[in-house]
């Protein structure tokens, strides 16, 4: 017998097979169904009524974008300001104030050392320190411009200017450290 008769064969009692299921639903499916059906309504409810949201309006002002070309480039734009000097970093050893933020130092006042005018400095729970003109100070390339004691009509007075980036653009800023206490920025 060859392997075609076999095959043939098998087909057909396939076939026989699948003829019997050929039937249709049995009677007890078709009737639980039509006993299940009879007390369904098709109800839908009603979707609920969506409120509209308020509009908001959003205006930046002078807010540079978060992906703005002066912001994403800010930190090479520093070091281009930095190199703008000689290329010489701060060297915050020699200058230790120039690692803390401006805001945090306070004038505690102003002496004369010979011919040389210096003003005496603390930074939160350091031991106060001596600057003179030219020394640096802060986190933004501050340095001490001019020292001013004080006077019947002025407290004493230190001018620090300063290199910040404002609005995309590296500019000079002047801060005053004043015998009261932090002063203004200009």
């Amino acid at each position: 017998m060859s392997w075609r008769y076999i095959v043939v064969g098998f087909l057909i009692s396939i076939i026989f097979l699948l003829s019997g299921c050929g039937d249709g639903e049995p009677e007890d499916i078709r009737d639980w169904m039509a006993d299940s059906s009879k007390d369904l309504k098709g109800r839908v409810q009603p979707l609920p009524e969506i409120k509209a949201l308020p509009a908001i309006s959003y205006d930046p002002g002078d807010i540079i974008p978060p992906f703005a070309l002066e912001k994403l480039f800010a930190e090479e734009a520093k070091a281009a300001q930095q190199g703008k000097n000689g290329g010489k970093q701060i060297n915050t050893d020699a200058y230790p104030l120039a690692r803390v933020p401006l805001e945090t130092i306070r004038l505690l006042g102003v002496m004369t050392i010979g011919s040389r005018i210096v003003a005496v400095v603390s930074a939160g729970s350091d031991a106060p320190r001596r600057v003179s003109i030219g020394d640096y100070m802060g986190q933004n390339n501050g340095h001490v411009v001019s020292i001013h004691p004080a006077t019947d009509k002025n407290e004493a007075d230190v001018l620090i200017r300063e290199v910040v980036l404002e609005k995309g653009a590296w500019i000079e800023r002047d801060t005053h450290l004043t015998s009261s206490g932090q002063g203004d920025s200009k």
